[in-house]
């Protein structure tokens, strides 16, 4: 049975070398990519070092230095019926070169594994043995186009016309294309989440994940999941409500498994601790501009300036957890991080009212039973800062009293043109 997805190619031309081969190579460690093939270097590619890999297109490059942009990276995707094996795939990858006439130039051949469909990414530089560069705007679309097409011959692969096909169920009934994308999905918001987000507990991490509309599931403490300390994820709509069946996390990103998430908690609280006054502050002054109203309104207002609410059910207690989200720092933190003053029920107590759509009505009973004490205790407090309340309640000051209390961006020398010239010493005569 045939599926819709044919061989396709992609072109991209860059003048960050390292930044390029390194891309591939951490996904070469992550165990989501793997080197098949090297062209014109000296050693085996199994035995190339990353510095030998990089000397290669360097030294290609510095014959043409007016050139910047002299990088080009292809992106081959097959048919799931062909699955070329890996001494295929470098001959492919060498054929493919010669008949875009980037023949004899040094290049490298990665595949990953990181999407349902097979593909391979070839890297090269644009600069010839000669000095002269490779003119790319030779390279039409149509010339691209036949070389796919060559390709499909020699080896034998599902032809390109097959465009029109409409996509085909497999055996479990799942559509083979929208499977492809939903991993693509989920890859993306976790490397999103990973590289620019910090994070030192799994709600933290779920909480972020989930403005992607991807979800983390650990299952219930009886499962066999949560005992293996496995991971699943899968998206999920504005609801929260689950698209399909989850995905294994090591078939998704060895980085994003549990083990792994743990191992990272450590290096990336320090972040946390940074912006977490920052945080306390605008959230109080949410607090103290939206006095008597419902939070939900303080929410919406927290969420304006880049701060989301994000509350979460733990399963062992059934009590709601409460998780800050602040974009502007890119940081996630737990209510039990913040202190009592900023967890779910000193937020009810301190907005003089609850939200019958966040809450349930037996939590919100429970919850009403210590708002008195909670709501006399922050009033007691505020008497002793009536300055701060008053700042506070002024229109338009918040904005400014957030770039006062915001933490130190670091130290700026003094500019050269301020500097003072320094003194000529006299030469003494001899």
């Amino acid at each position: 049975m045939k599926s819709s997805a044919v061989m396709i190619g992609r072109i991209s031309k860059t003048r960050h070398l390292k930044k390029t081969v390194l891309y591939h190579e951490k996904k070469v460690e992550a165990k989501t990519a793997v080197l098949v093939d090297a062209g014109f270097y000296l050693v085996d590619p199994v035995r190339l070092s990353l510095q030998q890999k990089l000397a290669r297109f360097t030294d290609r490059n510095l014959l043409n230095e007016r050139s910047k942009v002299n990088m080009i990276t292809f992106s081959l995707s097959f048919n799931p019926a062909d699955r070329p094996s890996d001494l295929q795939l470098g001959r492919i990858a060498s054929l493919f070169l010669k008949e875009v006439g980037l023949d004899k130039q040094p290049y490298l051949v990665y595949e990953h594994f990181d999407t349902a469909q097979q593909h391979i990414h070839i890297i090269s530089t644009m600069i010839r043995a000669d000095g002269i560069r490779f003119d790319d705007k030779k390279l039409s679309i149509g010339h691209f186009v036949k070389s796919l097409r060559t390709i499909e011959a020699a080896f034998n692969l599902t032809s390109s016309h097959a465009y029109a096909v409409k996509p085909e169920m497999n055996s479990a009934g799942a559509n083979l294309d929208q499977g492809g994308f939903r991993i693509r999905q989920i890859k993306a918001a976790i490397n999103e989440v990973l590289q620019h987000y910090s994070f030192s507990s799994f709600s933290e991490y779920n909480a972020i994940l989930k403005q992607f509309n991807v979800a983390a599931l650990r299952g219930s403490e009886g499962s066999r999941l949560f005992k293996l300390g496995g991971l699943l994820y899968n998206t999920v709509d504005k609801r929260g409500k689950r698209s399909c069946r989850a995905i294994k996390a090591s078939n998704v990103d060895a980085r994003a498994t549990l083990k792994a998430l743990k191992a990272e908690y450590f290096f990336l609280r320090p972040a946390q601790l940074k912006n977490m006054s920052r945080l306390k502050n605008t959230v109080d002054l949410a607090l103290i501009e939206n006095r008597g109203a419902a939070l939900d309104t303080t929410a919406e207002k927290l969420a304006l300036q880049g701060v989301k609410m994000h509350v979460s059910r733990q399963d062992k207690d059934d009590e709601l957890v409460l998780t800050y989200l602040d974009n502007r720092s890119k940081c996630a933190f737990d209510s039990e991080m913040l202190g009592e003053n900023y967890s779910l029920k000193a937020l009810f107590a301190r907005s003089k009212g609850y939200d019958q759509k966040v809450l349930t009505a037996a939590t919100a009973r429970n919850l009403a039973g210590d708002s008195a004490d909670l709501a006399a205790e922050w009033q007691s407090r505020a008497k002793d800062f009536p300055s701060y309340l008053e700042v506070g309640l002024k229109g338009g000051v918040n904005m400014m009293l957030e770039d006062l209390l915001a933490a130190s961006a670091g130290y700026d020398p003094v500019p050269y043109a301020l500097r003072k010239p320094a003194k000529k010493r006299k030469q003494r005569r001899l």
